[in-house]
């Protein structure tokens, strides 16, 4: 008995060793800790958040941290809810750690979205409580069988590198320190030791995907008994270059020459990156793309010239310049006497009024009789000399983003004046009109 004792003792540290070791290793590498910090523990009081609890009592001596506990109670098991509230309750009191309990209310089990919704609610009220009390970080205990779980969730519904990526070891001020260790190495651990653990009925419950991906998983070891680690591995390294990508994103948007409540404009001209950059970029303002949405915005890249419309947003190329346009900009602008003068300090042009001769194609010649006249936007089926003049934007190169914008002069219905493009002047008229830049040095779109 006295050997035996000894023996399950020896494996009891080893155990602890091994397992406390790889969640140093996770955390060191990914940079989870610097050391000294506060963190909020989510304590549900099921297996995993039990065992992340047990490994920061040696964490907090390790890290120097503090650390306190939060349950979140989201009403929606009845009886079951009540119970693992007071097993949290129990559990905090013997060990002695501060526990903070709250609960959500409005979320009916059963109704459509319901775990999305209960997960937002959780998330916001896990930072609430990390403010209130002055705290670092929050530890949730995702395990590597969750990652997996997400990134075959995600790879059968769809998704790009960040989604098959599965769960970020960190996020903003959210970490998951036991993202390496497998779920049957922290049931085993509680198990030899008899640390007490309470069981969600409904993770049994296969009407939910991601259960019934759980249910399946065991029979990928057929093929491979390491699965787990393998796919851990892939996501890890899909992690590395999904960062990566972000981090190349930076490069394109160094390159912004316009921006505005009504575009977000690139030059894009000699940025040689691959689309996995060009992804993330469409992701700033298209979130979760689909598959079509991503393969129509790479075709439009690759082509290099074209537009197409996204969820309401206008993404066009033309001239090495890429814009993503939210709203169509309209104006209408009567001018009445000399004295009108336009300053648009959105697209950086002035227009004004004033005796002289017109030179250059940004001034046209008129005189008295042209007032009342129009300044506006584009429409549909404008023409100057017998031309379309979408047609006279195409063969100057004009970017599709630059047309919507671009200031369009017209008296009695007929168009006089196109800034740098047409003019139809009164030779002898007395006074010019001008459009030039508001302020040097900044982007026009006459540029």
């Amino acid at each position: 008995m006295f050997i035996l004792k000894c023996f399950l003792k020896k494996r009891y540290f080893k155990v602890k060793r091994y397992l406390l070791g790889k969640i140093i290793e996770f955390i060191k590498n990914w940079h989870l800790l610097n050391g000294g910090e506060g963190v909020l523990l989510a304590l549900s009081g099921g297996p995993d958040s039990i065992f992340m609890t047990e490994m920061f009592s040696d964490l907090s001596r390790i890290f120097n941290l503090r650390f306190e506990c939060v349950h979140i109670n989201h009403g929606i098991r009845g009886k079951e809810a009540q119970r693992d509230e007071e097993f949290v309750r129990e559990y905090c009191l013997k060990k002695g750690y501060n526990l903070i309990v709250r609960r959500i209310s409005g979320i009916k089990e059963g109704e459509s979205g319901v775990e999305e919704r209960a997960r937002k609610k959780r998330y916001d009220i896990l930072e609430k409580v990390r403010k209130e009390r002055k705290l670092d970080l929050i530890a949730t205990a995702h395990t590597l069988d969750d990652c997996i779980e997400t990134v075959l969730f995600n790879l059968i519904r769809g998704a790009g590198i960040s989604g098959i990526s599965g769960i970020p070891p960190r996020y903003g001020n959210i970490i998951r320190p036991i993202l390496s260790i497998e779920r049957d190495e922290i049931e085993r651990y509680l198990e030899e030791r008899r640390i007490a653990y309470v069981i969600d009925s409904t993770n049994m419950d296969t009407r939910y995907t991601r259960n019934y991906i759980r249910k399946i998983l065991p029979l990928f070891a057929n093929i491979n008994p390491d699965f787990k680690k393998h796919i851990f591995q892939t996501a890890l390294i899909l992690r590395g270059a999904a960062q990566w990508s972000k981090r190349q994103v930076n490069i394109i948007k160094s390159k912004e020459i316009h921006h505005s409540k009504f575009a977000h404009v690139y030059n894009v001209g000699g940025i040689d990156l691959p689309d996995l950059v060009f992804v993330q970029l469409l992701k700033l303002y298209i979130p979760s793309p689909s598959y079509n949405e991503v393969s129509q915005f790479l075709q439009l890249i690759k082509k290099g010239s074209g537009k197409i419309i996204l969820r309401n947003i206008e993404v066009s190329i033309g001239n090495n310049e890429l814009a993503f346009s939210f709203k169509r900009y309209t104006l209408n602008r009567v001018f009445t006497s000399v004295d009108d003068i336009e300053e648009n300090k959105e697209f950086n042009y002035t227009v004004s009024i004033k005796e002289g001769k017109a030179r250059g194609n940004m001034e046209c010649q008129i005189d008295d009789s042209f007032f009342p006249f129009v300044m506006r936007t584009r429409k549909e089926g404008d023409r100057i000399s017998g031309k379309k003049l979408k047609d006279r934007f195409i063969d100057l190169k004009i970017p599709y983003w630059k047309r919507n914008m671009w200031p369009v002069f017209e008296k009695n219905g007929k168009i006089f004046f196109v800034p740098g493009i047409f003019k139809d002047e009164k030779k002898d008229g007395n006074l010019k009109l001008e459009v030039k830049k508001y302020a040097r040095g900044r982007f026009s779109i006459f540029d």
